[in-house]
């Protein structure tokens, strides 16, 4: 082989090599892990570590992909990511995960941040939980169990309050993220959850769609409206005791918006199943609210 040959050779190579990686952002496209919490992985446990170009921007490889779904493995089980990196050093597949310690403690914390009405506390747990963590293991670990703890009442209210506020603003921060193609529309019925409201949106958000969260929505006809407004590629109604009332027709109204609909609540899940109802196209009802984000993300995706 030539000197010419050689270096033309060597040039292939290395251009080979630079179209193996790829940057943060296509990262989270092909793991669902939004690019803050990758940044957390990486600066706060050193799961993850990328190369750099020249200027300093971060480029991964499939090696990087493999690594944050074993990461999400065990986050998934239950296991503070604290924990994950000497799990995945270890090569502990087999390995039952300890739930203990971490989560518990999270949820200790923000049930005595909301006793003691220490808004200050709540949102820098909050920080530290929702950037560490996808939006659904923060839900199901973290904001539920603590919120089931403190049951209602004064402290239970505040606190609903001030992570409200705080999953607002990841909403904002999400959006930029969010893909081109997939739009929800996330809608609370007049004096509905909109913490839970919240919440969905935050997961959905985290997967890469494109969400908007609009509360105090009471009659199928707004929903359409702004379905439709919206260009939404889904929608999804958390529904109270009106439209449990009459669910026939705000079925039947809903599905004007022609896209998949997921509706949510105990009470309209009963009324629709109690009205033997035939099943209606395109419209899914469901009691539990991750249940329902689950199938919703299958319909639009």
């Amino acid at each position: 082989m030539s000197k010419i040959e050689l270096d033309s050779f060597i040039g292939n190579e290395q251009d080979n090599s630079a179209m193996a990686l790829f940057p943060i952002r296509d990262l989270s496209l092909k793991t669902g892990v939004n690019s803050v919490t990758l940044r957390a992985w990486e600066r706060r446990y050193g799961l993850l570590k990328p190369q750099r170009t020249a200027k300093g921007h971060r480029l991964y490889s499939d090696a990087d992909v493999k690594q944050v779904e074993a990461i999400l493995y065990w986050v998934q089980q239950g296991v503070a990511v604290s924990k994950v990196r000497a799990l995945i050093e270890k090569g502990a597949e087999d390995e039952a995960p300890n739930l203990d310690s971490d989560w518990q403690r999270l949820q200790t914390a923000l049930v005595k941040a909301a006793q003691g009405f220490n808004g200050d506390k709540i949102r820098q747990l909050s920080a530290e939980v929702l950037s560490q963590y996808p939006a659904s293991i923060a839900v199901q670990n973290w904001i539920l169990p603590s919120l089931a703890l403190l049951a209602k009442g004064a402290a239970g209210s505040f606190c609903e309050a001030v992570l409200n506020e705080e999953l607002t603003v990841r909403l904002h921060a999400l959006k930029k993220q969010a893909s081109a193609g997939q739009k929800a529309l996330v809608c609370v019925s007049a004096g509905g959850p909109n913490l839970w409201g919240l919440m969905v949106s935050f997961i959905l958000s985290d997967q890469g769609v494109s969400c908007e969260f609009v509360s105090n929505l009471s009659t199928a006809d707004d929903c359409v409206v702004l379905s439709k407004g919206l260009d939404a590629s889904g929608l999804m109604v958390f529904c109270g005791n009106e439209q449990a009332s009459q669910v026939a027709a705000f079925v039947a109204k809903i599905q004007q918006s022609n896209v998949p609909v997921v509706l949510v609540g105990a009470k309209v899940w009963l009324a629709y199943h109690e009205s033997k109802m035939a099943d209606a196209e395109n419209v899914a009802v469901f009691s539990d609210p991750i249940e329902g984000v689950q199938s919703f993300l299958t319909d639009i995706s």
